[in-house]
């Protein structure tokens, strides 16, 4: 464990450990930088650049080690310009999220509340309803388990009544957002 109030990590291919420097491995080719400050209510604000010292991202932590990021943080693109602003719950992006395009234009706003709410209620995704249930004929409930989900198909689904493959592609094309913190990081 590291301890210090200004701890500068830089991040490269090596593993080292010297006074309050951390040389690691993070992401796959990218080289970056981060540090990390303990403040007056006992929280850490992160800061980390590029090897070019662009601004990547800054936030707030409620550990350093491990970091668990807990606040509000910002995320850069390449360039320095702002890429997307939200909260984090015990490392889960919460509430709302706004990405910005090149130009600094809100380009979506993604609302995180439904996926914290469903970690934390400890409900199954997989239940079926009953409503759903009667609908399926007889023979097609030979095929489904107890949770609800289907062990053998016997008819490929259609996507938006096209072949799955290519519009399936096409929508995660056109709608994923990368994570934010993955993408400043270059993590695959």
């Amino acid at each position: 464990m590291i301890v210090s109030r200004n701890i500068v990590i830089w991040c490269t291919s090596a593993v080292l450990l010297s006074g309050t420097a951390l040389i690691a491995q993070v992401g796959t080719s990218s080289e970056w930088y981060k540090e990390v400050n303990e403040l007056a209510n006992g929280t850490y604000e992160i800061k980390a650049y590029s090897k070019d010292s662009l601004p990547l991202f800054k936030g707030i932590l409620s550990s350093a080690d491990p970091e668990i990021r807990n606040g509000k943080f910002y995320f850069m693109d390449k360039m320095g310009r702002l890429k997307a602003v939200g909260q984090y719950r015990d490392d889960f992006p919460v509430g709302a999220w706004t990405y910005y395009d090149s130009l600094m234009q809100v380009s979506s706003i993604v609302d995180y509340n439904p996926v914290w709410e469903y970690f934390n209620s400890g409900e199954s995704i997989l239940e079926i309803d009953s409503v759903s249930l009667d609908r399926l004929k007889p023979r097609q409930k030979t095929h489904m388990s107890e949770k609800g989900t289907f062990d053998d198909v016997d008819q490929a689904p259609m996507f938006r009544k096209e072949d799955p493959t290519f519009a399936f592609d096409r929508y995660l094309y056109n709608s994923l957002i990368y994570p934010a913190y993955s993408d400043a990081i270059d993590y695959e």
